[in-house]
Parts: structure tokens; sequence; C-alpha cells
């Protein structure tokens, strides 16, 4: 994977959502993330395009503005609707978007704006799940036996 980012944002962190919603038996593609006028935009080039600088490699293109959160995505033609409620957010929903159609492709499958925007919500409810299980040192999780709880924060007190 090839990484061209002339957006904003932390390349690293792209890197990491990439990571992230890659579907399985997707490899060897380019990604080109950059600043839009318009909110959002993505796009597959299934067998690469004309204006990329290799013409057979698998190309998804991302477009970022200045959107306003919570930000509807969907709900017209074949999209599904739903929100993100900030850029990364939108990030995980617009690559995993475009990421499952070269899944699509690689598997000779007609392409679905329905399946892949549902793999996109599966990824984005999986990232705020995580999100939301992530706690910080020396916090005990309330799904933790009372009894363990009591320990680990005595266990705190005294240090």
């Amino acid at each position: 994977m090839r990484l061209k980012n002339t957006s904003t944002i932390d390349t690293q962190t792209i890197r990491d959502i990439i990571r992230f919603v890659k579907p399985a038996k997707v490899a060897n593609f380019d990604i080109w993330i950059k600043k839009s006028q318009k909110a959002f935009y993505g796009r597959a080039y299934t067998d690469g395009c004309d204006y990329h600088s290799d013409l057979f490699v698998p190309y998804v293109v991302i477009r970022i503005g200045n959107p306003t959160f919570p930000l509807k995505i969907g709900g017209f033609r074949a999209y599904i609707e739903h929100y993100v409620n900030n850029i990364t957010e939108l990030l995980i929903t617009l690559i995993a978007h475009e990421l499952y159609h070269l899944k699509q492709s690689r598997l000779h499958k007609r392409f679905s704006e329905k399946e892949a925007d549902k793999y996109a919500i599966k990824k984005l409810e999986q990232y705020r799940k995580e999100k939301e299980g992530k706690m910080e040192i020396g916090q005990v999780s309330n799904s933790v036996d009372p009894s363990v709880k009591r320990e680990v924060n005595s266990a705190n007190k005294r240090y």
C-alpha cells in the first residue's frame, strides 16, 4: 500500500485507520487523502486510472473538506443513512467503504453500495466500541467482579 496525504490530517493516523478498516484479501493498492471544497468524497478505481502514475494498481481517492459534525452520511439512492461525530469517524467510514469496493472487485463480485456501507458501518461501530472500552491506567472496568475491583482500588490507594 502506498499512501499520499495532501490533507491536514496526520499521516500516521491515516495509516492506522487504513490498517484498522482494510478488508481481508485487499492488498497492493494506492490511496490518496486530499483536501476538498466539499464535505467529503470517496472513489475506488479498481483497475487503476489514467491520472495515476501506476495505471494498473487499484487506487482510492478520499477528499475531506471542513464538515460540521455530527454529519449525516447516506440516506439517498443505495446508501445507508448513518452519522459520524468527528473527522476520524468520517475517515473510517469513507476508507472502509472504498476499500470494500476493492474487495468486491478482487472477488469478482458485483459492486454494492449497501454492502460497502454495511462493512463501513460495522467498522465504525467496532471503532466506537473499542474507543468506549479503553480505560485510563489504574481504572477498573464496571464489568469486573466487585471483589476484584475493591482489591485493585485498595492497592492503588497504597501507592
